[in-house]
């Protein structure tokens, strides 16, 4: 991210009254997980996880409000954070505008652009120190650059990790992230010449076409499961 977007999402997030940690001491770390449906998944969303989570407050990545048919992505967007301002009960008014022009600002960066999946061959990240999950310090940053780096130093290579696993199909569906909530953290530079990538649609662009697709029209509220009457062929 960049410092700008940092600096927003730290400050909303302090007026939800949380204290937001975003990795600053400049180690090169890569969550990544085995190619499947929670990449697609995760790939397709607007936000990363902590941003969601931090800035609009979706903890279970669900939307909290339901989109309507031809509302742009930041108008949606600017909607939710909105909503959570005015369900939370603590929040200090006299910081909402300085929440919502931060957020306006968050959401028109990440709706500028194409989402992508990168791809990167296991072979080509072998010698990489890795983490299967979370190492304390590291993925928030609370650790020194030199405690960081120690750290690291002792940790195992991917390979030496992915020999205390069989990988097959069933992983993809079951287990991608190898028993871990973050994914595989990998610790170390990855060459831009080894990575290649997909563009995908994200999910609120698809559910817009879904809706449009099953006959709904401009200023239809969306069902987010689609499943009501109105939603069905």
């Amino acid at each position: 991210m960049k410092p700008q977007d940092i600096e927003d999402a730290k400050f909303i997030s302090s007026c939800f009254g949380k204290n937001t940690m975003y990795s600053e001491n400049n180690i090169p770390v890569t969550y990544t997980t085995l190619l499947g449906t929670t990449e697609f998944n995760y790939g397709t969303r607007t936000f990363p996880a902590g941003i969601f989570e931090d800035v609009f407050q979706g903890l279970d990545h669900d939307f909290p409000i339901q989109p309507i048919v031809g509302e742009s992505e930041q108008d949606f967007y600017l909607r939710i954070l909105n909503f959570q301002i005015d369900s939370f009960e603590n929040f200090n008014p006299m910081f909402k505008q300085e929440v919502l022009v931060r957020g306006k600002r968050l959401i028109n960066n990440f709706c500028s652009y194409t989402n992508k999946i990168y791809l990167i061959k296991l072979k080509d990240i072998g010698n990489i120190k890795a983490s299967f999950g979370d190492v304390n310090g590291l993925r928030d940053g609370t650790v020194s650059l030199e405690e960081a780096q120690r750290i690291i130093e002792d940790l195992p290579t991917f390979s030496q990790r992915l020999s205390s696993f069989r990988i097959d199909s069933s992983m993809i569906y079951s287990d991608p992230n190898m028993q871990s909530e973050y994914g595989i953290a990998l610790y170390g530079k990855i060459s831009y010449e080894k990575i290649s990538f997909i563009e995908v649609k994200r999910k609120y662009e698809m559910i817009q076409k879904r809706a449009i697709d099953l006959g709904c029209s401009v200023g239809d509220t969306i069902s987010l499961n689609f499943d009501t009457e109105k939603f069905r062929k």
